[in-house]
C-alpha cells in the first residue's frame, strides 16, 4: 500500500532532526547558592528540517496516509541585565506542508510562537517574574462527508500573560501564579445544526505548586490548575445524546476545567525519569455535553547510549468518562455513556553528530478508542530530518 512504502522508504534514513532547545521560564532558574555575575547576552539561533510519514493526518477512523515536510526555525535569547534579573525570549515558526494537494488541503499547518520570561531574584528563597507568549496558529478541522472527507480552514492568534511568585529552599519549594489567556479566531465554523460561529473565547486561570527535593536527583511535586474559558460564542453540542434545541439560548458560555497533576523526577543510573499521574474534572456550564472527569498516567525517560546517542521514550494513557454525553445519538436512552481512552507511544533517537549538529529519529503511535464511534482513529507517525544551531 501506498503509505507503507512511504514508510519503508524513512526507514532507511538512519536519524531525524529534532533539535530541541528547551528554555526554562518559570521558577527554579537560579538555585539559592546560585549567583548571576554580571551583565551579558546569549543569542542562539536554529534550524529544524525535517521530512516525516502519517498513516492518518486527519486523525479520522477513516484513515488518511501522507508524507510532509517540516520547516522550524528558532531564534533564542538570554539576557542579564543586572546581578540578580534574568530576561529569556524565544521566536519559532513551524511550517508544515504535504506535498499532495488533496493532503495539503486536509492537514498543512503553519504556526508562529514567541515568548518572553522574565526572573527577578529577590534573595536566596524569593522570586518574582513573569511569562508572555503569543501563538498563531493555521490549520484545519477535518470532517467525514458522505463520500469524502473535507476540511474547514482555522486560523488564529493567543497572546497569554502570567505572573508569579516562587519561594525555594534546599528542600522545600512552592510557586503560585495567575494568568489570562484571551483566544480570537479570524475563521469561522460550523456546528451540527449548520450554525456559524467563531469559536472565540477570554481564559483565565489560577496555578499553585509545592515541590519537596530528596535529593538532588529526586523530586516531587504536585501542581494544581483552576481555568475558566469564557466564550463569545459555541458551537452547540450534544446534551445525553440529543442536539441542542434549535434555536434556544445559552446566556452562560462558560467552561471550568480543574487539573490536578502528582509529579516524580528522579534518575536510576544513567536514566532520567519524569512521572506524571493526572486527575482532571470538567465542568460545561454552556451544554452540559463536556461534564467530564479524566485520570492520566504519563512516563518519559531519557537514556544514555554509547557513541553519544540518546533514546527519549515516552508512553501517555488517559480514560475520559462523560456525565452527560451518550455514545449513541440516535439512541440516546439506551445507550451508555460515552467514554474515550487516549493512548500515546513514542521514541526518539538523537545523535549530536557535530557540536552544532543533531541527528535523530522519531516513531510515534497515537490512539484513540471510544464508544462514540465516528472519534475512534489509529495513527503511526515517523519523521526524519536535521536540526542545526549557528
Amino acid at each position: 500500500m501506498k503509505k507503507w512504502s512511504a514508510f519503508s522508504f524513512f526507514a532507511f534514513l538512519t536519524f531525524v532532526a529534532h533539535a530541541e532547545e528547551t528554555l526554562t521560564s518559570t521558577s527554579q532558574l537560579k538555585l539559592p547558592s546560585e549567583k548571576i555575575q554580571e551583565s551579558s547576552t546569549k543569542l542562539s539561533p536554529s534550524v529544524t528540517l525535517g521530512i516525516g510519514s502519517t498513516s492518518n493526518a486527519t486523525l479520522l477512523n477513516n484513515p488518511t496516509p501522507g508524507t510532509f515536510t517540516k520547516v522550524s526555525p528558532s531564534f533564542l535569547i538570554d539576557y542579564s541585565p543586572l546581578e540578580d534579573l534574568l530576561v529569556t525570549g524565544s521566536l519559532e515558526g513551524t511550517l508544515k506542508h504535504f506535498p499532495d494537494s488533496q493532503m495539503s488541503e486536509l492537514a498543512n499547518e503553519h504556526s508562529i510562537d514567541a515568548k518572553t520570561d522574565v526572573a527577578w531574584f529577590l534573595n536566596d528563597n524569593w522570586e518574582l517574574g513573569s511569562n508572555l507568549s503569543f501563538l498563531f496558529l493555521e490549520n484545519h478541522i477535518p470532517t467525514v462527508g458522505a463520500d469524502s472527507v473535507s476540511a474547514q480552514r482555522q486560523k488564529y492568534y493567543q497572546p497569554e500573560l502570567r505572573l508569579y511568585a516562587a519561594w525555594n529552599e534546599d528542600a522545600w519549594s512552592a510557586e503560585l501564579g495567575m494568568g489570562s489567556s484571551p483566544r480570537r479566531y479570524l475563521t469561522t465554523t460550523t456546528d451540527i445544526q449548520g450554525n456559524i460561529f467563531k469559536n472565540s473565547y477570554d481564559d483565565s486561570k489560577v496555578d499553585g505548586k509545592v515541590g519537596y527535593r530528596f535529593s538532588k536527583e529526586t523530586r516531587l511535586g504536585f501542581k494544581s490548575t483552576l481555568e475558566q474559558k469564557k466564550y463569545q460564542e459555541r458551537m452547540a453540542e450534544f446534551t445525553d445524546g440529543l442536539p441542542v434545541t434549535v434555536g434556544s439560548t445559552n446566556p452562560n458560555l462558560v467552561t471550568v476545567t480543574q487539573d490536578n497533576e502528582l509529579q516524580l523526577k528522579t534518575k536510576v543510573r544513567t536514566i532520567d525519569l519524569n512521572s506524571i499521574l493526572g486527575l482532571r474534572f470538567e465542568k460545561d456550564q454552556v451544554f452540559g455535553a463536556r461534564d467530564s472527569v479524566r485520570y492520566k498516567f504519563k512516563q518519559k525517560a531519557a537514556i544514555s547510549l554509547p557513541y553519544r546517542l540518546s533514546l527519549e521514550p515516552e508512553v501517555s494513557i488517559s480514560r475520559q468518562d462523560y456525565s452527560n454525553f451518550r455514545s449513541d445519538v440516535n439512541d440516546p436512552k439506551n445507550s451508555p455513556l460515552r467514554t474515550d481512552w487516549d493512548t500515546q507511544v513514542g521514541t526518539t533517537l538523537k545523535w549530536p553528530m557535530r557540536q552544532s549538529i543533531t541527528l535523530s529519529m522519531q516513531y510515534a503511535y497515537n490512539r484513540k478508542s471510544t464508544n462514540y464511534a465516528i472519534e475512534n482513529y489509529i495513527e503511526h507517525v515517523i519523521e526524519t530530518g536535521m536540526g542545526m544551531q549557528f
